[in-house]
Protein backbone atom coordinates (compact mmCIF):
# COMPACT_ATOMS: atom_id res chain seq x y z
CA UNK A 1 0.00 0.00 0.00
CA UNK A 2 2.75 2.44 0.96
CA UNK A 3 4.80 1.45 -2.09
CA UNK A 4 1.81 2.17 -4.37
CA UNK A 5 1.45 5.62 -2.81
CA UNK A 6 5.15 6.34 -3.35
CA UNK A 7 4.90 5.15 -6.96
CA UNK A 8 1.93 7.43 -7.58
CA UNK A 9 3.72 10.38 -5.96
CA UNK A 10 6.83 9.77 -8.09
CA UNK A 11 4.69 9.57 -11.23
CA UNK A 12 2.92 12.85 -10.37
CA UNK A 13 6.27 14.49 -9.58
CA UNK A 14 7.67 13.32 -12.92
CA UNK A 15 4.66 14.83 -14.73
CA UNK A 16 5.09 18.14 -12.87
CA UNK A 17 8.81 18.24 -13.70
CA UNK A 18 8.09 17.48 -17.38
CA UNK A 19 5.48 20.25 -17.51
CA UNK A 20 7.84 22.71 -15.80
CA UNK A 21 10.66 21.84 -18.22
CA UNK A 22 8.33 22.43 -21.15
CA UNK A 23 7.28 25.83 -19.77
CA UNK A 24 10.91 26.84 -19.11
CA UNK A 25 12.02 25.76 -22.60
CA UNK A 26 9.15 27.69 -24.18
CA UNK A 27 10.01 30.75 -22.09
CA UNK A 28 13.69 30.53 -23.09
CA UNK A 29 12.73 30.14 -26.75
CA UNK A 30 10.53 33.27 -26.58
CA UNK A 31 13.31 35.17 -24.76
CA UNK A 32 15.82 34.21 -27.46
CA UNK A 33 13.33 35.28 -30.14
CA UNK A 34 12.75 38.63 -28.42
CA UNK A 35 16.53 39.15 -28.11
CA UNK A 36 16.91 38.56 -31.85
CA UNK A 37 14.15 41.07 -32.67
CA UNK A 38 15.67 43.61 -30.29
CA UNK A 39 19.10 43.21 -31.87
CA UNK A 40 17.70 43.53 -35.41
CA UNK A 41 15.71 46.62 -34.46
CA UNK A 42 18.72 48.33 -32.84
Amino acid sequence: MLIEGVGAAVHILAEVVRAAESVVKRHLAYSALNDDFTRQAA
